[in-house]
């Protein structure tokens, strides 16, 4: 084509009533942008399952994962549908989320600082009677134990409660509640830990007399120390930090290498059980009927390996777990496995396995959250709770803006699984 010269002029002006509208648009798409105080940028998680590539949705995985399409926040994966069953909880009280069960029909939880109990199995809750900073409750879910400014505190919600432990009570740990509470198994006794610059100091506390025994829990050379679960009535298991290499270097940071110790309370004894290599980290996932489950994997990282541990003497196997975030049953028959994910934009899916004591690994849920999940099995083993938060629009604010979201939801074992 030959341009005259009325063409090339008309080609000119052309092209510069094209770009003048470009800038108008870009200029107006900019003005339509909500702005940068109300967007949300991509979360950085603290383990390493999130998968921080920016998806569409639906999120599809596989043929046996399925997809969790717009406005769904849990799915049960294909494979499993008839097995078990999903029920979203939606009779609870604003802000709630679940800390764990009460018995194989209710679950605990709190709602901003007051302590909840929801029934799974019927549309009812019931407020515990007090305000806590931290709350357990004891082994037999008769009991709860909880903190506030004055201290610790005991008792039968909506019944007799006393104040067992005054904040500052023990004289080397401050004017303080404790930021750490462990029933024992029988309920006699209740761990209360005090975090301190570099480690924790921990004392035993009858649960009739609030009587207090400070513990020894220090080894040389490591820090760090966090209780984890009683293996007893008398004996503790701890995670610990080495705070000096092998090779002796020391550092004073998060640790060279993640042990375990036992602490024996009727002999004060207290021990290392483990001996790993510079570079790994233990962690507890939590008691398989008589064995601990421990995971293995590098600092920060969830683990990617499992052992389980005979704790009379301590000898272990490794389990055939999948790598991830492990929460196993009260039965050790099975456990929930948080094996990988994907960042949709807003919120993070995850992808939850179910594991069995068979050796068997199958896709179990897929659950849309805004960061972490709470997850817990009922003491039956047959019922898994999940709760979190989500991030959503906010229709009602300004444009782009976010509002918090809080879920619970029940995936109960069906007549398919053989279970019931």
């Amino acid at each position: 084509m030959f341009l005259t010269r009325g063409n090339a002029l008309y080609a000119l002006v052309l092209m510069l009533m094209l770009t003048a509208a470009g800038c108008a648009q870009k200029s107006l798409d900019k003005e339509t942008q909500p702005h940068k105080e109300n967007v949300r940028p991509p979360v950085t998680k603290s383990d390493n399952l999130v998968d921080k590539s920016v998806g569409k949705e639906p999120i599809k995985t596989s043929d046996d994962w399925g997809q969790l399409p717009n406005g769904r926040h849990f799915s049960l994966t294909l494979g499993l549908k008839g097995e078990w069953v999903s029920t979203p909880i939606t009779h609870t009280p604003p802000f709630f989320l679940s800390q764990g069960w009460i018995d194989s029909q209710t679950i605990w939880g709190q709602s901003g600082n007051k302590v909840v109990f929801v029934e799974t199995d019927k549309p009812e809750y019931r407020d515990a009677g007090f305000n806590s900073w931290l709350a357990v409750p004891s082994p037999d879910g008769q009991a709860m134990a909880w903190t506030d400014q004055e201290g610790l505190w005991t008792g039968r919600p909506g019944k007799q409660t006393r104040l067992l432990l005054k904040a500052g009570a023990i004289s080397d740990v401050g004017m303080v509640p404790p930021a750490q509470v462990l029933w024992s198994p029988d309920g006699k006794q209740l761990l209360a830990g005090w975090e301190q610059e570099w480690d924790t100091a921990y004392a035993l506390i009858d649960a009739s007399t609030g009587k207090a025994k400070r513990l020894e829990t220090k080894i040389e050379g490591y820090f760090l120390t966090t209780d984890t679960v009683w293996l007893d009535n008398h004996r503790i298991l701890f995670s610990t930090r080495a705070s000096t290499s092998l090779n002796g270097e020391n550092e004073y940071g998060t640790g060279y290498r993640g042990d375990l110790a036992e602490l024996d309370t009727l002999t004060n004894n207290y021990r290392l059980v483990t001996g790993v290599k510079d570079g790994v980290f233990l962690s507890v996932s939590g008691r398989m009927g008589n064995e601990v489950l421990i995971g293995e994997g590098p600092k920060g990282a969830a683990p990617s390996k499992y052992h389980i541990f005979e704790t009379s003497n301590w000898s272990s196997y490794q389990a055939d777990i999948p790598a991830g975030r492990a929460y196993p049953s009260p039965l050790g028959n099975r456990a929930i496995v948080i094996t990988g994910s994907s960042y949709d934009g807003m919120n993070t899916v995850y992808r939850l396995s179910l594991w069995q004591a068979d050796g068997s690994t199958k896709p179990f849920a897929l659950v849309r959250a805004e960061d972490s999940l709470n997850i817990s099995w009922s003491p039956n083993g047959l019922k898994v709770a999940v709760s979190h938060t989500i991030s959503e629009p906010n229709d009602e604010g300004p444009s782009g803006s976010l509002r918090t979201k809080y879920l619970t939801e029940v995936f109960s074992a069906g007549p398919g699984s053989g279970l019931n």
